[in-house]
């Protein structure tokens, strides 16, 4: 578990598996694996359900593979059960625009639902899932109330928040 003022983040494995890359020919992983590793300095947490840990070892790379092993070793992973909240699940299927926006944001919704087990926040570089989300948010308050950070836009400032605690901001939610 993360330490006092740190928090439990959930990492979506798209970060995982982008961590891995040379950094001259894909310069993105740079950035996912720059975060990672100021989440591991700055003594943050992460949350893994069990469909993200399957995501996770099906995707990792090398990389990720070896500071995951390092987060379980130092007890900075939170295993938390899969929670599905019906609810939200339902709602998403009525309210989605586009079957393909359905089947995407349903095939994402672990991770909001991870999210609401700990410190309602997601690391993902997944625009389309971010933009789907935003589009029901104001429909769905788990949805609205989850942070998300993409650790492959220099603009989001990453590393400073995650620096400055990872604190609960509200430009930053799906819902703002």
């Amino acid at each position: 578990m993360s330490g006092r003022g740190s928090k439990d983040l959930v990492v979506d494995a798209c970060v995982a598996a982008r961590s891995g890359g040379d950094e001259a020919v894909y310069p993105a992983s740079k950035y996912c694996r720059d975060f990672l590793l100021g989440l591991k300095d700055f003594g943050h947490g992460m949350v893994l359900n069990p469909s993200l840990k399957q995501e996770w070892n099906n995707h990792q790379s090398r990389f990720a593979r070896m500071w995951r092993a390092s987060m379980v070793a130092t007890k900075r992973v939170r295993f938390v059960e899969d929670l599905l909240i019906a609810q939200l699940r339902d709602k998403i299927a009525k309210i989605a625009q586009k079957e393909g926006d359905k089947d995407a944001m349903l095939k994402d919704c672990h991770l909001i639902e991870a999210a609401s087990q700990a410190d309602r926040s997601v690391i993902s570089v997944d625009e389309r899932a971010r933009t789907l989300f935003v589009s029901v948010a104001s429909e769905l308050h788990a949805v609205r109330q989850t942070l998300w950070v993409n650790p492959e836009i220099p603009g989001e400032n990453p590393g400073d928040w995650l620096r400055s605690g990872a604190q609960y901001e509200t430009e930053r939610l799906l819902g703002y």
